[in-house]
């Protein structure tokens, strides 16, 4: 069985469960029975630098890594440990001796393109959950997604099998007319809270205790992580399209925007009213609020929406996702998908799918 190297970027909750599904995979035999490739993790890094073993990082190494940031500590205090970030990546591990490998970048950093890229360039695979790379300009994600080298199921949907599904519709000559969906876990959460007659504020602490928002619940509330992920949907469909050509609905005013975190916390109650308002508007016309992006005839939208209870999105409960996908043949009934749509085991679980599908076919071409 050929190895793959794999360079693994980012160990915050998805990162450290990739690292438990791959050595529980390995463990069960299941590597051994179904891979037919084995990706071996030469390299692993987090925000504080990077620990590259060019024999590969041992399962001992591995468990110690996972051990460390579970109490807080990073990878500085493991023999070998590098400092510092993409110069140490670039020098000690693309340019090592021996076949190029997979870059996994399960960060949710800024300004990781020109990295992947020059990955990409290198004859390296590329299997993302970071979504920002391919919201970038439309230039990066065309040279990301041309080169046959990226996977990226988990920057959409989590552990729905969204992209693949997409792939699959397109390659077998269908024609997507549109795509609808409920693709935040967070937002999922609040408005179906709101169904109870759970107020907005209480709703939003809840979901931040839970774990179910950034620390500034903002990032979700402002839209621009759905927005993000209709971007790479209407990409996927063929469209040209940049960040700002997605109108997104975010679901506080922006005189919010500039507050502190715990500022915008205590302020957040000043808009349960208008959303228990708009929560009973939409009851007494037997529907139910949902934040819904929208791909259709070449424009992406993101916001609140009235959907009746019988529709794929009326029926999304707490943090699940839920797409509907209209084609030519799945015209009157779409193509709906649904399930967990958040979550660190789910999202490593698509990543993990990712980096053995593209070391199969990294594995073949050699």
């Amino acid at each position: 069985m050929q190895e793959i190297p794999v360079v693994q970027l980012g160990l915050g909750g998805v990162g450290q469960a990739l690292i438990e599904q791959m050595l529980v995979a390995q463990a069960a035999g299941v590597a051994d029975r179904r891979w037919r490739a084995r990706p071996r993790w030469v390299a692993v890094a987090d925000s504080r630098g990077l620990l590259y073993r060019a024999q590969g990082v041992s399962t001992s190494d591995l468990r110690l890594i996972l051990d460390l940031k579970r109490r807080g500590a990073g990878l500085d205090s493991i023999d070998g440990f590098m400092p510092g970030g993409s110069g140490n990546l670039m020098d000690c591990v693309m340019n090592r001796k021996g076949p190029p490998g997979i870059i996994v970048d399960v960060t949710a950093a800024s300004g990781m393109e020109g990295l992947l890229l020059s990955a990409i360039e290198r004859g390296w695979g590329v299997v993302l959950a970071n979504k920002r790379p391919l919201s970038q300009a439309q230039a990066v994600f065309t040279r990301l997604k041309n080169s046959g080298r990226m996977r990226h199921e988990a920057t959409v949907g989590a552990g729905l099998p969204l992209v693949g599904a997409i792939d699959y519709l397109l390659d077998s000559g269908d024609v997507i007319t549109s795509i609808e969906g409920c693709l935040s876990g967070t937002l999922g959460y609040l408005f179906t809270a709101l169904e109870d007659e759970t107020s907005f504020s209480s709703a939003l602490h809840r979901a931040k205790k839970l774990g179910y928002t950034e620390p500034d619940p903002r990032e979700d509330l402002s839209g621009q992580d759905v927005a993000r992920k209709a971007l790479i949907l209407g990409r996927l469909l063929g469209w040209c399209l940049e960040m700002e050509d997605v109108r997104i609905e975010a679901l506080h005013p922006s005189s919010m925007a500039e507050l502190s975190v715990d500022g915008f916390l205590r302020a957040v109650s000043d808009l349960d009213h208008s959303y228990l308002e708009r929560a009973a508007e939409a009851r007494e016309e037997g529907s139910v609020l949902r934040y819904v992006a929208s791909m259709r005839d070449g424009r992406c939208s993101a916001g609140i929406r009235r959907v009746s209870e019988r529709e794929p999105m009326g029926s999304q409960r707490g943090t699940d996702n839920i797409v509907a996908i209209h084609t030519a043949r799945y015209g009157r009934l779409p193509l709906v998908l649904a399930g967990a749509g958040a979550g660190r085991e789910v999202t490593a679980a698509g990543v993990l799918w990712d980096i053995v599908s593209l070391a199969r076919e990294m594995s073949a071409w050699r």
